[in-house]
Formats: C-alpha cells, structure tokens, sequence
C-alpha cells in the first residue's frame, strides 16, 4: 500500500518564528489544523513512491517511527491508501516542493532481497580479550594524594596570656628561632589598672580593702570569744540542771516528789545541752568566716607586693627549635590583643608529616616503619623517602566507636577510611608546610587490573555512586 494526501485539503505555506514549521494542513471536514516541517513534508512526499520500510533505510530512521506517522494522518483522515497502479500525481501547486512523480504502471517495481547478515565474531574476541587483560596481576602500591604537614609534637602555637599590646617583634616570617629565643615583647595594660587600683592611685587604694578584711578578721575573733564565754557560761547551766535532774529522779523512784518534778528537770537539762550545741556550731561557722577573710587578706598583700615587683613589660620566649610559619602581616607592631590570642605559629621543618587515607582491605599489607615514597608538585622528578610512624586506631568517623550512632550500611562501613601518619626527613627543608603531592607504599602484594581500577576509581572520585565497585 501506498500513500498520498488527499486533493481536498487546503495546504498553505506558512512562517513561523517560534519553530520551523512552514506547511499548515486544514481539514474541510473538522476544520482543524495541521502544521509540518520540512522533515514531515519529505516523508509524505516519499510515501507516495516508497514503502515504510524502504524509507526507513533510505532516509536513517526507524520503520515504526514511519508507522506511526501513517497511522497519525490516517486517522485524521488526511491521507488515501491506494495501490501503486492507481496512483496518480499529487497536487504539486499546493505543496512548497515539488513530489517526485510515480511511474504509472501497474505491477509495483520488484522487491530488493536485503543482504543476509553475517555473525560476525570479532565483539566477542575484543570483550574476551578485554577481560583476560583485566585479570592480569600487577603490583599494588597503597598511596593517595597527601599535604605536608608539620608534625604536632614538633610545633608550637603561641597565644597572649593577657590583654595586652604589642610592644615589639623580635622575629619575622620563616625565621628560625632557638628555644628560649625572644619572639614577641607585650605590654600589659591591665597592670597599671590593678596596681594604682589596689595602691590608692584611683581614689580607692588597697588600705581600704586591707582594713575591710582586717576589720572582718578582728571582729570574728571578738565574736569568738563573746561565744566562748557564753559556751562556758551554757556548760556550767547544763550540769546545774543535769545533777538537779539526777536528785529529782532519785526522791521520785523513793516516792518523795513527783515524777513530774523530775521530767521537768529532765526537760530543762535537754534545753542546756541544746544550747551548748548551737554555740559551738555559731563557733565553727565564725572560724570559716575568720579563716576566709585572713585568706584575703594574705592575698591581698601578696598580689599588692607582686604587682609592685612587676614590670609592665612581658617578654614572650619560643618554646622550641624551629621555624617561624605566621606570616608578617598577621602580627603588627602596637596592635592591642586579647587574652587566648594566636600571635605566632612555629614548627621544626627538620622532620614533617603527611598522612595517608587507606581503606580497611589494605590494612593486612601495613605496619610501622615501612617505607613510603612521596613526589611533591613543587618536586616532581625527587623522590621522599619516610616511613610509616603510626597507623590510626579509628576510622575518619568517631561515630563508629559508638554502636549507638555506628553506620549499619554497608557502604557507608566500606568507604570509611583510616589515617596512616608518615614522618620524613627534611634536612634540605625542600619540604613546606602545605606542599601536595602523592605518596604511596609498595604492599609487595599483586592484584588484578580489574581490581586496581577499582581502587583508584574510589580513591579519585570518593562518590558513593562507586561503592559498588568496592
């Protein structure tokens, strides 16, 4: 079967600014619209000569694609299906291209027998070949891109102790400083504050402080003494009362007095004692007040008598041997600091760190004091030697010490990683602070192509995407 428009549609041309239809189709019947391509043109025009399947390979495309092309405008009912005998010649007027003519003949033109296909093997030999190259063994070296690093033991962080200005600096950027070396000379604003506060510079002076604590030691003791008498005072009441008691009870167990008399001066030999255990407890309480206050006022005089031997200069010292990290414009001669403040960074370059993330299945090929190589950026053709100092006890992940919060996926266990620190020696100090590079251990294990991109795939990347591969 064979296809063509019908004659009695009104086929326009058209411009669009929007799209790149340029033929508009209106059905007489429904009066609905229609518009094509230059593509959709082509193909109505080719149905007219070809079958679904010869377009198909004439013009690259897939049959069913034609199909439903046909299938569209038919039940539109903007096409006729007629025999290539009966075919006659399109309205060409109405149409912006002309439609090649069909031969008016009436045996259709016979059928081309497509070539047999052939198996053709040379697939199966490449996917074949490709997976005994991925078996094949190679050397694994367990290594990732690392950073420089100074080692923590050998590094200091020097921070004001006090609030403070900067009165000198004795160092600069990269300089290598001695322990006990001078670094930094502050000035301590605070001193003078508390010195003319606690010497009577401000008006208030330390005497009255002094004479306040004094004052409260003098007046505990006085206390003191007032409730010792009264305590003396209370025992002598208290064994009035109790040999009263005791004769009281006596005569009563004779029958000579009532028994009333007797727990009457039970009761009152009770209230003696009573009292005699609150002026002792007073006592101990004046004793802890006298105590605090002669505390203070030791205090007192001895932060009265240091500040007086102080200077109002503090010189900062370097703890280490090392060198200075902080950069100059970062610490500035007579900026005010506060107290916890960085003021310099320093470090012993002569030995450095890196740190090596290995995955859990390479720990079995680790262990101190093996040889790891590293190849800087700034350095690509020398190779660093070092060797393994510790291997880390927990994963990145502290949560996974907690099997509360522990991970119970499987993925997220097989991604976790774990710090392997590595020391070198630096004595030519070719290695900086912050220098990348990649470093690698030789495992003198072999593992296969296949699984050797898989490792490196995880290790470039770190997406969970890749998990599987693990």
């Amino acid at each position: 079967m064979y296809y063509k428009l019908k004659t009695d549609l009104q086929i326009n041309k058209i411009t669009s600014p929007i799209n790149d239809k340029v033929l508009k189709i209106i059905n007489p019947n429904n009066n609905e619209e229609y518009l094509l391509n230059n593509n959709e043109i082509q193909l109505l025009k080719a149905l007219a000569t070809l079958t679904p399947k010869e377009i198909a390979e004439k013009y690259k495309i897939q049959e069913s694609y034609v199909d439903s092309f046909i299938q569209f405008f038919e039940g539109k009912g903007l096409l006729d299906s007629i025999e290539k005998a009966l075919v006659k010649p399109v309205n060409t007027q109405q149409l912006p291209v002309e439609i090649p003519s069909v031969p008016n003949n009436s045996n259709p033109p016979p059928k081309e027998n497509p070539p047999k296909k052939t198996f053709d093997p040379s697939g199966i030999l490449f996917l074949l070949l490709l997976l005994l190259i991925l078996q094949l063994k190679v050397p694994y070296k367990i290594g990732g891109n690392v950073e420089v690093k100074p080692i923590p033991e050998r590094r200091a962080i020097i921070i004001s102790p006090l609030n403070a200005l900067i009165e000198d600096i004795y160092v600069s950027s990269g300089e290598q400083v001695q322990k006990g070396q001078k670094l930094i000379a502050l000035k301590d604003w605070g001193l003078m504050e508390q010195i003319s506060s606690l010497t009577g510079s401000n008006g208030g002076g330390y005497a009255p402080r002094l004479a306040s604590e004094q004052s409260q030691v003098e007046q505990s003791q006085l206390k003191m003494k007032q409730l010792e008498i009264q305590q003396k005072q209370a025992e002598i009441t208290h064994n009035e009362k109790l040999r009263k008691y005791e004769l009281y009870n006596k005569l009563s167990a004779k029958g000579a007095l009532p028994k009333s008399l007797a727990k009457e001066a039970q009761a009152e030999a009770d209230l003696a004692r009573e009292e005699i255990s609150r002026l002792k407890q007073e006592m101990n309480l004046l004793d802890e007040v006298k105590r605090s206050a002669n505390y203070n006022y030791q205090a007192l005089s001895g932060q009265i008598n240091f500040l007086r031997n102080k200077s109002g200069l503090q010189i900062i010292r370097s703890p280490i041997n090392g060198f200075v990290l902080t950069e100059d414009a970062d610490l500035k001669k007579g900026v005010m600091i506060s107290p916890a403040e960085t003021l310099l960074y320093l470090a012993d370059l002569n030995q450095v760190e890196i740190v090596i993330k290995v995955f859990q299945d390479d720990f079995a090929s680790l262990k101190t004091g093996q040889e790891v190589k590293l190849v800087v950026k700034a350095f690509p053709e020398k190779i660093m030697i070092g060797r393994v100092s510790k291997i880390g006890l927990a994963s990145e992940d502290p949560k996974q010490l907690d099997p509360t919060t522990a991970s119970k996926d499987a993925a997220d266990i097989s991604r976790k990683r774990w710090n392997v620190r590595v020391e070198i020696d630096n004595p030519e100090l070719l290695l900086k602070p912050g220098m990348t590079g990649y470093a690698y251990i030789d495992s003198k294990n072999k593992i296969t192509i296949w699984q050797y991109i898989k490792k490196e795939l995880y290790r470039i990347f770190s997406l969970d995407r890749f998990i599987f591969l693990k």
